[in-house]
């Protein structure tokens, strides 16, 4: 998800080209990217829901859509009349992340559940810097061309990385096959 999240942010602006009235649509940046690091919260995050219906703190999980859903009403009656379409992005953004917080702390101290290790944040750091350099980078040929370029690129370095850094035995293993 990490990748593809990079991968939707370094080249949306070239993505934005191929849409009808792409210049127009272009006022969403902030939309698809603000929802899309929600969605790779919400799959960082992943078992956490499906760990505490199965456990006996499955009351947990009603208490939570609750709140979650007061954040959300009272966050997008604030930031949407300040923010736009870009303050109910801001809202959902938040709302996951506390949301995932909760359960994550939920599990971790009434489970005891350690759900995250070094190479979490290893390649959580990893994903940053490779997204950051992949959107700086300068590939100006034509939009298609572009996206080619800066995808395999970003691959390659991903990857590689992940690799030689032994971040996840998932690619050591598949890449020493």
């Amino acid at each position: 998800s990490l990748l593809l999240g990079i991968g939707i942010f370094t080249n949306i602006q070239d993505l934005f080209l191929f849409i009808p009235k792409g210049e127009q649509i272009q006022a969403g940046f902030y939309v698809v990217l603000l929802i899309g690091l929600s969605k790779i919260i919400a799959m960082i995050f992943g078992p956490n829901g499906e760990l505490l219906i199965y456990s006996n703190q499955k009351q947990f999980m009603i208490i939570s859509l609750m709140i979650s859903t007061i954040i959300l009403v009272l966050l997008n009656m604030l930031l949407i009349p300040i923010y736009g379409i870009n303050g109910a992005a801001i809202a959902t953004l938040t709302m996951v992340t506390i949301d995932q917080l909760i359960k994550y702390l939920i599990i971790r101290i009434k489970l005891q559940m350690k759900l995250f290790t070094n190479n979490h944040i290893k390649l959580l750091l990893l994903s940053g810097v490779v997204g950051l350099a992949a959107y700086y980078v300068p590939v100006n040929i034509t939009p298609l061309v572009n996206i080619v370029v800066r995808s395999l690129g970003t691959v390659i370095v991903f990857v590689g990385l992940t690799y030689l850094l032994k971040v996840s035995t998932e690619v050591n293993n598949t890449v020493q096959l």
